[in-house]
């Protein structure tokens, strides 16, 4: 039997006497059996019987017999009636802030086929409300520009058949690309002559003038130039249903990857009045300004999301334009083509390789970072998705390991690993 375990248990449990809350029914520290289906209380361990619950931890693991000897006379027991029985889970990397906070969130996720059905979906949605209402800024998200007929965004003049009055923000599903409207070009200060800002990219037409597809930190901009207060009872119960949400998953705690360190403290005090344990990593103002607070974690984006910082040898390029030239004479070409244009071609640098991808000031700075955090005692959840921001961590670690060494560094998401890159990270001992 293994003792000390913290789990959580949902409502929807197939028990057909009530949740598990009803462990209180038999009075203080009397706990609650549960069984009938395989219980798991570690990876390493072979599913057990039962298991005894008081105070809301776990006491005991074993057979039926073996739990119920560990638990006083008038214990309640439960059986269970299908699936089975698991420790409550940790999702390291969430977006709570983002999706609790927006009235908004989801609310055009697969939903329409195509752009005109897109821009159909946003109008009924804002005339129904759902979005803002008022004056100031309406704002949707979820929509896949990939999974549309097109393959891309709508622009701002598509998007103005459906709010053409005030500033409208449509943001993907990720975050990492949206559109505004014309008003919202114009609310944003976005004209022919606006140079991109450094992070990101103002999509333009043939002829120079912004589309409004906005990609990486101009979508950050804005995104917080769209965002509604966060504060007030709407807000602190999205958050709360949002925790509910989560626990109906089993998901009992939570690394919150862009919050607003001005919101945080109230983020934590919401998600925790349901049972949720959330543990903030600071932006400010934007998602892509990393906040440095004492005993905090900041979020630091070092590279674009669908337009990371991918870096190749001349091998690599040479195998990727053979690859290339057969996605696109092969049976998805249109498909690749889109992929291409929006991936770029790589270009190369002055360390003699080939790089593609949008990359955030922070990446160079990275080693100044790290002296920030090293001196404010924070720590620093890095966004690295392509192996050239990878390395950028890898590189400023080893040039500085006074400093690295007291910071808590973890990788967020790392998701083109070279075997070499993988012992690297190993042996500077991070996170992933």
């Amino acid at each position: 039997m293994v003792a000390g375990v913290e789990w959580s248990l949902t409502a929807d449990d197939g028990c057909p006497h009530g949740g598990p809350m009803d462990e209180h029914a038999a009075g203080p520290g009397s706990g609650v059996v549960l069984h009938g289906v395989p219980v798991y209380g570690r990876f390493d361990r072979p599913a057990a019987e039962a298991v005894a619950i008081r105070d809301g931890r776990v006491t005991a693991i074993g057979s039926l017999g073996e739990v119920r000897a560990t638990m006083p006379l008038g214990t309640v027991e439960r059986r269970l009636l299908g699936g089975a029985l698991l420790p409550a889970f940790v999702d390291p990397h969430q977006h709570a802030y983002l999706v609790a906070s927006d009235p908004g969130s989801d609310a055009l996720y697969r939903q329409a086929q195509d752009i005109r059905g897109l821009v159909d979906l946003v109008a009924r949605l804002l005339a129904e409300g759902v979005g803002g209402s008022g004056e100031g800024w309406a704002r949707l998200h979820g929509y896949e520009p990939l999974r549309l007929a097109e393959r891309r965004s709508p622009t701002a003049a598509e998007l103005d058949r459906a709010m053409g009055d005030r500033p409208l923000h449509v943001l993907s599903r990720t975050f990492h690309e949206s559109v505004v409207n014309s008003p919202g070009l114009d609310a944003l200060g976005i004209g022919r002559r606006t140079a991109d800002p450094s992070g990101g990219h103002i999509v333009r037409d043939r002829k120079g003038h912004p589309t409004g597809v906005l990609l990486e930190a101009a979508s950050f901009a804005a995104e917080a130039a769209s965002r509604a207060p966060d504060n007030g009872a709407a807000w602190g119960e999205r958050i709360r249903a949002y925790g509910r949400r989560l626990l109906s998953l089993g998901i009992v705690r939570i690394g919150d990857a862009a919050v607003p360190a001005p919101a945080a403290d109230a983020l934590v005090a919401e998600f925790a009045s349901v049972g949720v344990a959330a543990y903030p990593l600071l932006v400010g103002e934007r998602i892509d300004a990393p906040a440095i607070v004492p005993g905090a974690t900041a979020k630091v984006l070092l590279d674009g999301g669908e337009y990371c910082h991918l870096r190749f040898t001349s091998r690599q390029v040479s195998a990727l334009m053979a690859a290339s030239f057969r996605a696109n004479t092969g049976q998805e070409r249109a498909l690749a083509r889109t992929v291409g244009l929006r991936a770029g071609w790589p270009h190369r640098e002055r360390d003699g390789r080939w790089h593609t991808g949008i990359r955030f000031p922070t990446e160079t700075g990275f080693g100044q970072l790290i002296r920030r955090a090293a001196d404010a005692g924070a720590g620093l959840a890095v966004h690295a998705m392509g192996n050239g921001s990878v390395e950028a961590v890898l590189d400023a670690i080893d040039a500085d390991p006074g400093a690295a060494g007291a910071v808590r560094i973890r990788l967020e998401h790392a998701m083109v690993v070279d075997e070499v890159l993988a012992r690297r990270i190993a042996h500077a001992g991070i996170a992933v």
